[in-house]
């Protein structure tokens, strides 16, 4: 037992070693880079109520999730990432697979051994990472900013804006924003004289069966469009799976379906097939007029500026006289 406590304690030891070593040389190399810009020192706030003292606009950035790859990539160039998800290179799910190319990190693993490995001088985080990961990160030093996880477009816009300043790029998040707007506005514009009556009541259906998602951003693209998530009025306080019975009673015109064959197993030509020809939903509006709408996942679950995509798709899809043949908004 004795020997078996000193291996214990000389593991840790070594283990602490070893992470004290990766800090350095994360500190070691952000320094080393060659900054892009002037580096004058600024502060911000993240989603936390966090100050980040910069001492210039970062370099060596790292992404942890889909969202953030696609906005930081929109407003600087790639050589300034160190690092993006491994999910930014599946085109089904990504609208970035052509610009990450060139960046060599991915993540793949959130922990604190597998991102100080990446060197980073900032990481950009959703506010759902683990709060040991976050604490441990600023224990040592390394600047990390938390974002909010947005619930609908509004949201999306101001963590752009905020993600504009964090990098030191406030005029391009302004554009990328005002763009998002000015299509937004289009669409509108395009739907506006649909009456209320004929406005399409929407049900997501993924692998699982069709989703209830409280102040979900699924919910904000539907209202853009021109429509509505059919279970919006409904009062369950967490995410879930509708019993069919609701999803019958509810009516929906439209069955929705993102094309994303993650794993093989979910073909959504195959899934609009079974949904069809299930007798559970043979009374349906949506089975009846055979509609379903089968979307991009990158812009369905996009929580970048790619969800104006979503919006453009989906109306168009609701609506389709309403839009040229072949056209966007």
């Amino acid at each position: 037992m004795h020997r078996f406590a000193i291996n214990r304690r000389l593991a840790a030891f070594l283990g602490t070693l070893c992470f004290c070593l990766l800090v350095v040389l994360a500190g070691c190399v952000s320094k080393s880079g060659g900054p892009a810009k002037e580096r004058t020192a600024y502060t911000v706030t993240d989603s936390t109520g966090t100050v980040l003292s910069l001492p210039g606009p970062p370099q060596r950035i790292v992404s942890v999730s889909i969202s953030s790859d696609e906005i930081l990539l929109a407003l600087v160039p790639p050589s300034r990432l160190a690092a993006v998800t491994y999910l930014a290179d599946d085109p089904g799910i990504s609208n970035v697979t052509a610009p990450v190319k060139s960046i060599a990190g991915r993540v793949r693993s959130v922990t604190p051994e597998a991102l100080l490995k990446l060197n980073p001088d900032l990481i950009v985080a959703p506010d759902y990472v683990k709060p040991d990961m976050v604490k441990t990160f600023r224990d040592v030093g390394i600047p990390l900013y938390v974002y909010h996880t947005d619930t609908n477009i509004r949201e999306v816009e101001e963590t752009i804006r905020a993600l504009g300043t964090l990098v030191q790029e406030p005029d391009k998040a302004n554009r990328l924003v005002l763009t998002m707007e000015q299509r937004l506005q289009a669409v509108q514009k395009r739907v506006a004289d649909i009456p209320a009556a004929r406005r399409k009541r929407v049900a997501y259906y993924g692998a699982g069966g069709f989703y209830y998602m409280p102040k979900s951003s699924f919910q904000d693209i539907c209202r853009k469009a021109g429509g509505a998530d059919v279970t919006e009025d409904l009062s369950y306080d967490k995410p879930g799976i509708l019993p069919q019975e609701i999803l019958v009673e509810l009516n929906p015109d439209v069955f929705m379906i993102t094309a994303w064959n993650y794993d093989g197993n979910h073909d959504p030509d195959k899934m609009a097939r079974e949904l069809l020809a299930n007798p559970a939903y043979g009374e349906t509006k949506a089975v009846r007029e055979k509609a379903v709408a089968i979307l991009p996942a990158t812009h369905i679950l996009s929580l970048s500026q790619h969800i104006v995509d979503a919006v453009e798709d989906l109306a168009q899809a609701l609506y389709p006289d309403h839009f040229p043949k072949g056209g966007t908004p």
